[in-house]
C-alpha cells in the first residue's frame, strides 16, 4: 500500500493515493527493496480467517433497501456485503434423515438464529456498521428445506422460511440523543425467505445455494437513521455461495458468535 485513508471524498483520496505515488518514486531502489519490518514477518495466528470452512458452506449476503411501493420506483443504491458461514457438521445438520422427494428438515434452532441475528441486519446509512441481534432477540426464525428432486448424485431442494427480531437498542448514536426525544424503543426485521439449494451426495457438500429474504425493517438502524426513517420500510436480502477466492475469504461479522471460531486450536 502507497497510502491510505479512511476518507470518502473523492478529491481527498485522489490527492492522498498522488502523494502515496510522488513519496514512492522518491525513493531509492535500495529503499524500495528494503526487507520487511520484524512485525510483517511475524506469523499470525489464531485470526478468524484461519479457519474458513472449505468443506462447509460459506453464504454472501447483500443487503439493500427496497422501494416502497414495487420495483419500478426509485430506490437507495447502497448496498452492503458480508458473509456468514457454516462448517461441515452444521452443513451436515442441515439434510433430511431420508432421502425422498418431499422430505422436509428444518434447520437447527442454532442456525436459523444465526441467519436471523447475524445475516438479517439493517445496515441503516452508515456503510456497514451495526450490532448483531442476540439470540434472545430472534422472536422467531424458521427456515425448512423440502427435497424435490434427487438422482444416484445430487438431491434439490426448496426453501421456505420466516424470520423476526427485534430489540431494545434503536438508534444508539449518542448524538442523536439530544436532538430527539422520540428515539424509538426498539428496531427489527421481519423477513420471509424463498431459495433453493443443491447438495452433492458424492462431494457432501452443497453446489448450489441461493435465498432471498424479503420483509420490513423498523425502528432505527443501530446507527445512522434519520427521524423520518424510523417506521417500518422495506428491506430485501441476497444470501448465494461465496467464491472460495483470496477476495472472498474473509471472515463473517461477529466472529465471537461462532461457536467452533472462538474455540482455540
Amino acid at each position: 500500500m502507497l497510502a491510505s485513508s479512511t476518507c470518502y471524498e473523492s478529491e481527498k483520496v485522489v490527492a492522498l493515493l498522488n502523494d502515496g505515488w510522488r513519496s514512492w518514486t522518491e525513493l531509492s531502489t535500495a529503499e524500495r527493496l528494503k526487507p520487511k519490518s520484524e512485525l510483517v514477518e511475524q506469523t499470525v495466528a489464531g485470526r478468524p480467517e484461519d479457519k474458513y470452512p472449505d468443506d462447509g458452506l460459506v453464504l454472501r449476503v447483500t443487503s439493500r433497501e427496497l422501494p416502497e411501493k414495487n420495483l419500478d420506483d426509485e430506490r437507495n443504491r447502497k448496498w452492503h456485503r458480508y458473509y456468514v458461514w457454516f462448517n461441515r457438521d452444521e452443513v451436515q445438520s442441515m439434510l433430511p434423515r431420508q432421502w425422498e422427494k418431499g422430505e422436509q428438515t428444518e434447520l437447527p434452532a442454532e442456525l436459523s438464529k444465526r441467519i436471523a441475528a447475524l445475516a438479517l441486519l439493517d445496515k441503516g446509512r452508515v456503510d456497514g456498521f451495526t450490532r448483531s441481534f442476540r439470540d434472545a432477540d430472534v422472536e422467531a426464525a424458521k427456515i425448512e428445506l423440502t427435497v424435490s428432486s434427487l438422482d444416484d448424485s445430487t438431491i434439490s431442494f426448496q426453501i421456505e422460511g420466516h424470520t423476526s427480531t427485534k430489540t431494545r437498542d434503536a438508534q444508539a448514536f449518542v448524538s442523536n440523543m439530544p436532538r430527539h426525544e422520540d428515539i424509538p424503543k426498539h428496531r427489527g426485521v421481519r423477513t420471509e425467505i424463498l431459495g433453493s439449494a443443491t447438495f452433492d451426495r458424492d462431494k457432501q457438500r452443497f453446489t448450489q445455494f441461493e435465498m432471498v429474504a424479503v420483509g420490513k425493517r423498523f425502528g432505527g438502524a443501530y446507527l445512522g437513521r434519520s427521524p423520518d426513517d424510523w417506521g417500518e420500510h422495506p428491506i430485501g436480502f441476497s444470501l448465494v455461495m461465496g467464491r472460495p477466492t483470496p477476495a472472498e475469504q474473509l471472515a463473517p461479522e461477529f466472529p465471537e458468535r461462532y461457536p467452533w471460531l472462538s474455540q482455540s486450536p
